[in-house]
């Protein structure tokens, strides 16, 4: 959703003050130029294989719950045992991404967030050594790029007295003690297309961007083609080496549903439908009454251990009035956003994970 909607989809200044703040960053960081040029923002990794800037980094919450006030906008109201609780989710990710450089959006989570790293060493009031998994990780914490105070604020344009005082020096010396070189100490405004990484230049680094409260867009919603797109991706990812022998093809035909069919299975397919009662996650038999009668009754006895494997509660029955079965859970209808369509994809694919090999033996 950043890369396509903000990345793809918006100019630098087209982008809410967070995300102009983000871009500056890793301008920085991969040594682009300041500047509005959109061109500018699509990196050649390999010859012909151009990707954008936000395809480098990973933008993360340290802060996986929300508490806000009506009555007061959208300022984080989180508690200590909030912040407490999701520390050990915020070391995991750290452990999983293993990144080199880690910037911090917002100094008055820091207190917070540094007990996370091992081995912290300050080098100045913004930036500090630590170690993620024995290897060493540049952590700079700066002030969120939104906050609504002049002297502090350097999402509203790249011209601002922070990002030119305290964001430009600080990555600076990120890049000298990563890459061995530096970006201008002064942005410098250029339209005409460059080369960001030059040839002779080490890998650039692998960025974290934390953000102290989830990003509102976080939560939007997504349309059902995206939403599908997201889940088969993630899907083909999860697969056990069973499904992908099977080379599952996907099918969405319907606006809100999507089928996967599975080679030689005939007359059985996995399906995700978004219905209007509920949502629904199964396994279809769809031949004739007697057939799918006699498939789905090979399930039964599987119910409750695909319940505990899945974490949902899997049943087993017919489906609507036309002989057909199913063995299924369902989520309760609800609006379809980013992090629930990573939750989908997780459950449906433990589903599957957990029913293909009884599938299979049905088939023998």
């Amino acid at each position: 959703m950043v890369v396509e909607q903000t990345g793809f989809q918006k100019t630098f200044q087209s982008r809410n003050p967070h995300m102009r703040g983000t871009t500056s960053a890793l301008r920085l960081l991969l040594g682009i130029p300041f500047g509005g040029d959109h061109a500018q923002e699509f990196i050649e990794i390999s010859p012909g294989n151009k990707v954008h800037l936000y395809d480098m980094f990973a933008l993360v919450n340290y802060l996986l719950c929300s508490a806000v006030s009506e009555d007061e906008g959208r300022r984080g109201k989180s508690t200590s045992t909030m912040r407490d609780n999701c520390l050990g989710h915020f070391k995991a990710i750290l452990s999983i991404l293993e990144p080199n450089v880690v910037v911090v959006q917002g100094k008055g989570y820091w207190d917070w967030i540094q007990r996370a790293f091992k081995g912290l060493s300050k080098q100045s009031d913004t930036l500090y050594q630590a170690k993620v998994n024995q290897n060493n990780v540049w952590v700079a914490v700066f002030a969120h790029p939104s906050i609504p105070d002049n002297a502090h604020n350097w999402g509203v344009s790249d011209q601002t007295p922070y990002l030119l005082g305290t964001v430009v020096p600080t990555i600076n010396l990120i890049r000298k003690e990563i890459l061995g070189t530096a970006t201008p100490p002064m942005p410098i405004r250029q339209e005409t297309r460059v080369e960001p990484v030059q040839k002779s230049m080490p890998a650039v680094p692998s960025v974290i961007e934390i953000a102290p409260r989830p990003v509102q867009a976080f939560g939007a919603s997504l349309s059902y083609d995206t939403a599908f797109e997201q889940i088969q991706a993630g899907l083909r990812k999860r697969f056990s080496p069973e499904l992908t022998y099977r080379k599952p093809r996907f099918e969405h035909s319907t606006p809100n549903r999507m089928r996967i069919y599975l080679d030689n299975i005939s007359g059985s397919h996995y399906e995700l439908c978004f219905r209007q009662a509920y949502f629904e996650f199964a396994l279809h038999f769809e031949s004739a009454s007697l057939m799918s009668l006699e498939r789905r009754q090979f399930f039964d006895p599987h119910v409750q251990e695909l319940t505990q494997k899945v974490g949902k509660t899997v049943r087993s029955g017919p489906l609507e009035n036309r002989g057909w079965m199913r063995v299924w859970f369902e989520l309760p209808h609800e609006t379809i956003t980013a992090p629930k369509v990573e939750w989908y994809t997780d459950l449906f694919a433990r589903f599957m994970i957990a029913t293909c090999p009884i599938l299979l033996e049905v088939y023998r």
